[in-house]
Order: structure tokens, then C-alpha cells, then sequence
């Protein structure tokens, strides 16, 4: 039933009890946070109450009917001639909780409404309502104040709504790993991600936008994204000759480390390092300088992955790299083998047991 004195409201619930009828709820946008309540209070032989203090309970039930009780609290409205009363939920003396508390996204919630018609504190409940709809003014005031500029975006991160400055023209807006952003997710982000650097570039990422990134104990030197292989250079380097004596202290040319088969082509490192490594007479090699001080995994680079970590990481800053001739796994003939000079990067043949050629050495590893 209509009330002709009844105020606008959102329609909630409209039940009528011996001691209460409830013909509505509406949020109210104004601060203090509140969702209004309104009725016409009846005694027990459904007589209006008129112009009398009456008692009244609200407790918010979240998840169901008898869930947890999140908040209470009480009130003690007038009637008017007509029966009837308003009050702001959330603007009563609170018994239990704090209503600015609540997180509206975490329902259902429901309501219960108890009334004292003697105006008291023993209340009788008069049964327990869902919120069919979230007070959504006051759901809004969990996502924080209004924003301080025109396009600023706000977004929830898992945690709490947090705020991103507005773009500029033309920029694009970008999901990255659990967050919103102006622009592209960062490669770095993305490898920790879980992504794969074929991948990141086959998404339309540049290729020099991976050289330099942390990946596998190494920094990305190279990637061919027709065939998803790459490398990984070391970041630690030390100085050997090219091979030099054995466990036997044989000389140079009683040795059969000579071996005139290694490559200089890239992605043979590894096969140069393993055949090298083979000789009896290593001790001493780059190959085990760079195996003993970085791990098995690592090889020597062969001279045209040598000059992709001098190209893409030497030459960009990355990998902290001296101005100084590094070995490369890649013979030059029965006794010469290649390197290439970070200060220029040219190549140069050096003696494999040349006592002058003690140069720095680092690793290679292939995703």
C-alpha cells in the first residue's frame, strides 16, 4: 500500500507484519553514508502508531539470511500522524561494526529490522531482507575520492582501487600483469612474467627492446624469431688463454688440440666448446675457464655470436663488458683461434697457446 505522505523512494522490500510495515529503502548520495529507511509503524492489532518514540534495530547480515552480523545499530524515530518514520541507515548509534566500513562488493547482504513499538530496547524482529540491489553511492565511496584530473582511470588491483594519471593522446592503455598502464608492459615484467622472448617479440615488441633483459642467469645478446632460438650471454668473465698445457705438462705441440673443425657460425658455440673441452690437452682452456666459473650449461661463444654480444649488449651499455679482446670458441686454423676486440669490434687471430693472448673470456646459453 501507498502511503500519500510516503517520500520517493527506491522500492526494497514491502511487507506487512502485526508491528511493521516496510514500503522502502533508498541510498542516499549525501554524506554521512547512509541508505534511508521508511515505514509506517502498527501495534500489535495493526493500529497506526501515532506521534510516539518507537524503537528500532537494524543488523546487516552478510552472505545470507543468518550470516555474520557486519554492523548494527539503533534508532529511536518520532511517527508522525500518519505512522509514519524515516531514518538514515548508517546514521543511528551503532551497537556493533562501522558502517563506513562495509565493503559493498562482497555480498549479498541482507537486512533485519527489529522494533520497540514502546520506544525501548526490546526489540522483536520482524523478519530479514535481501539488498536486491548494492547501495551503489555508497559502494562508489570505496573506490576513493573523485579524481584530479579528466582522464584519470581508476582500477582495482587485487587489493584496493588505486588511481592511473591520464594518457596523452593517442596513448594506449595496457593490462599488465595484474595493473593497468598508459603504454607498453614492460619487456622485463613480462620475461618475469613467465613470457618467452619469442613471444614478447612475435606480440610486435621491437628486437632491440629484448637486448640487455635479464633471462635465464644471463642477459639476452640474440634471438632469431623465425625459429623462437636465442642466447644469453653471462655477466661474469674471467681471462684464460685459448687452451695451454695439460694435466701431464705436455708442450704445445706434443698436444692433439689442434683441432682445425670448430665453427664460426652462430648457435655452434656449444658444439666448439664440447669438442674443445674433449682434447686431453685442455687445462687451462677458455672453454673449462668458462664451464668451472659460470657452470656446464655455459659455452664459449662461437666469433659470430661473440659479435652479437658486442653488437646488441657491449655497444648499448648492457652487461659491463671491457674494451679488451674476448675469446671466441672459432678456430682460425691448426694453431690460431678468433676473438674480437670490445674496444672497436674487430676481429683478431690469436695464437691458441699464445702467451700474450691471455684474454677475457664469457659464456654463452641457448633458449
Amino acid at each position: 500500500m501507498k502511503h500519500p505522505l510516503r517520500t520517493p523512494c527506491i522500492p526494497f522490500v514491502r511487507m506487512l507484519t502485526p508491528i511493521l510495515l516496510l514500503s522502502g529503502i533508498q541510498a542516499l548520495a549525501q554524506t554521512p553514508e547512509a541508505f534511508r529507511y521508511q515505514a509506517v509503524a502498527r501495534d500489535g492489532g495493526g493500529q497506526l502508531v501515532v506521534n510516539t518514540a518507537v524503537g528500532v534495530q537494524f543488523q546487516l547480515h552478510q552472505g545470507s539470511a543468518s550470516g555474520t552480523v557486519v554492523y548494527a545499530e539503533t534508532h529511536s524515530p518520532t511517527t508522525n500522524a500518519q505512522g509514519l518514520f524515516t531514518v538514515g541507515v548508517g546514521e543511528g548509534s551503532p551497537t556493533s561494526g562501522t558502517f563506513s566500513a562495509i565493503d559493498w562488493s562482497t555480498g549479498p547482504y541482507f537486512v533485519e529490522v527489529g522494533l520497540d513499538p514502546a520506544g525501548g530496547t526490546a526489540y522483536s524482529s520482524i523478519g530479514v531482507q535481501q539488498l536486491l540491489s548494492v547501495p551503489y553511492a555508497l559502494y562508489a565511496t570505496k573506490a576513493g575520492p573523485p579524481g584530479s584530473a579528466a582522464g584519470e582511470i581508476r582500477y582495482w588491483n587485487g587489493t584496493d582501487w588505486v588511481s592511473l594519471p591520464p594518457g596523452t593522446n593517442g596513448q594506449t592503455l595496457t593490462f599488465c600483469n595484474g595493473s593497468v598502464r598508459w603504454g607498453n608492459c614492460p619487456v622485463q615484467e613480462r620475461l618475469n612474467n613467465g613470457e618467452t622472448p619469442c613471444a614478447i617479440a612475435n606480440s610486435g615488441m621491437p628486437l632491440d627492446s629484448l637486448w640487455g633483459k635479464s633471462y635465464l642467469g644471463g642477459l639476452i645478446a640474440y634471438l632469431d624469431p623465425n625459429t623462437c632460438q636465442g642466447f644469453v650471454a653471462s655477466m661474469t668473465s674471467d681471462v684464460s688463454y685459448w687452451v695451454y698445457g695439460n694435466s701431464q705438462g705436455a708442450e704445445y705441440g706434443d698436444c692433439p688440440f689442434t683441432l682445425f673443425g670448430t665453427s664460426t657460425a652462430l648457435f655452434t658455440g656449444a658444439a666448439n666448446s664440447d669438442l674443445i673441452a674433449s682434447s686431453p690437452c685442455n687445462d687451462g682452456s677458455a672453454v673449462n675457464t668458462v664451464r668451472g666459473l659460470i657452470g656446464p650449461a655455459w659455452s664459449l661463444p662461437s666469433k659470430d655470436e661473440l659479435a652479437q654480444v658486442y653488437a646488441h649488449l657491449h655497444l648499448n651499455g648492457y652487461g659491463g663488458f671491457l674494451a679488451t679482446p674476448y675469446w671466441s670458441s672459432s678456430e682460425n686454423g691448426p694453431s690460431s683461434a678468433w676473438a674480437i676486440d670490445f674496444a672497436n669490434g674487430s676481429s683478431l687471430s690469436a695464437g691458441k697457446d699464445d702467451t700474450n693472448a691471455y684474454f677475457w673470456c664469457m659464456g654463452v646459453k641457448y633458449f
